[in-house]
């Protein structure tokens, strides 16, 4: 048994799509590119008692990732961040994301000035955070109102919710104020992620009570949000209600997707991490034209290039046996990969919606529109939508960043491999 990364000159695998954090198998110093993004949101912050940044766009294209290296850049300049993320999860109330931004804000700041561990707020806040998650039911704290059922399958009542607000809400002032008014930090990072996930009319209008709930939290000096998801949910959230859209928007236009050229920096950047000796020359795992044509087939989706390029590389393991070691071209890794995604995808959809998927491919390559599918099928609006979740879900349809009011969605690569759309990759 061997392993194929080795043969390379590389400890593990270089398209791995862990999140960046520091002193982690996958540091922050990792980052390429985005140089003007960074500059914007620390700016941001540098510039105002209390920022409100929304990082948005279409998925996979590293939003978090930017999010990480931000609060990198920031923790150099005296703030204090939590490297974990809190995530924004369907049916979560106001009283238990604000119990996850108390914890999140106490870990942070327990991690950077361990000394503040016994200062009053710090004991408090871990006594009021044990015990609403212990009440919440067996530590699931994504609940809604009260009465309803726990993680464990056992009814509770809640704590009064008015009083959690409230108590949460003062030890999380008092240990911000700690922390900034011993002069020991210029302020206290907050990153709310994963709003893509709620989308659902119902997630998203329960999401979009919370945040008007916690509204005048994004207010308080010395906390800087970082709120990262995908456009339209993300937006849509946001700009449900007045009060939250005057304070979070209008935000930073919708992250771009990486160039090629940084992309190719980032593999290289990740080659130079994961040499496995300094003194052997490193051989790349796939050619720069090839790394480079698989990204274009994915139209700036990170996580779904590096996936395919880790994919091609272990299914053309040993396949070249005998030979030197050499990076893989473009055309071996389709020749590969095709099949297995054509077995996947015959596997996943009927004939009649993988029909649906070329005529989307070859009649809009470029981006559709649900009115546009409307119209060339002669169908019903909810069949429309009904076929673009599907694909969606099944990982075969993404939506684009596109300005305008309706959606557009173009195919994944995923999608172009199996139905052989490649072209030369572009």
């Amino acid at each position: 048994m061997y392993d194929l990364w080795s043969l390379f000159g590389l400890r593990e695998s270089p398209f791995f799509q862990d999140t960046l954090a520091p002193g982690s198998p996958s540091p922050t110093e990792l980052f390429v590119g985005r140089k003007a993004e960074s500059d914007r949101i620390l700016l941001h912050v540098a510039s105002s008692p209390s920022s409100r940044q929304v990082l948005h766009g279409p998925p996979g294209i590293g939003k978090t990732t930017l999010a990480q290296h931000a609060k990198g850049l920031l923790w150099k300049e005296n703030y204090i961040v939590r490297w974990r993320s809190i995530a924004v999860v369907a049916g979560q109330g106001a009283p238990a994301l604000l119990v996850d931004i108390l914890a999140s804000v106490h870990e942070a700041v327990l991690a950077a000035r361990p000394a503040f561990s016994k200062e009053e707020p710090m004991e408090a806040a871990r006594g009021l955070v044990r015990s609403f998650r212990q009440t919440s039911g067996g530590g699931g704290i994504s609940v809604f109102g009260s009465g309803a059922q726990a993680s464990t399958q056992t009814q509770y009542i809640r704590p009064v919710e008015a009083g959690v607000l409230q108590e949460a809400w003062r030890l999380l002032l008092d240990i911000v104020g700690l922390v900034c008014g011993k002069h020991e930090a210029d302020g206290v990072v907050v990153h709310l992620n994963n709003l893509e996930n709620l989308t659902s009319s119902d997630s998203m209008e329960a999401a979009a009570r919370t945040f008007r709930d916690l509204r005048d939290l994004f207010l308080v000096p010395n906390l800087h949000w970082l709120v990262v998801g995908t456009s339209d949910e993300t937006l849509g959230i946001l700009g449900s209600y007045p009060q939250v859209r005057s304070v979070f928007l209008p935000s930073h236009p919708p992250l771009a997707p990486l160039s090629t050229d940084d992309f190719l920096g980032l593999l290289h950047a990740r080659y130079e991490f994961l040499v496995e000796k300094k003194s052997r020359e490193i051989v790349l795992p796939v050619e720069d034209e090839a790394a480079a044509a698989v990204y274009s087939l994915f139209r700036g989706d990170l996580r779904g290039a590096l996936r395919t390029l880790e994919q091609g590389c272990l299914s053309l393991a040993g396949l070249t046996e005998g030979e030197p070691v050499r990076p893989l071209r473009f055309e071996e890794i389709l020749a590969t990969l095709r099949p297995v995604y054509e077995a996947e995808m015959l596997a996943d959809l009927s004939a009649t919606m993988i029909g649906r998927m070329r005529e989307i491919a070859e009649a809009h390559g470029e981006g559709v529109t649900q009115g546009d599918l409307r119209e060339a099928w002669d169908v019903t609006p909810q069949r429309v939508s009904q076929v673009v979740g599907q694909l969606e879900q099944r990982g075969y349809l993404r939506q684009l960043d596109v300005e305008g009011r309706a959606k557009v969605y173009s195919l994944t690569g995923t999608g172009r491999i199996a139905l052989g759309l490649t072209g030369s990759g572009g």
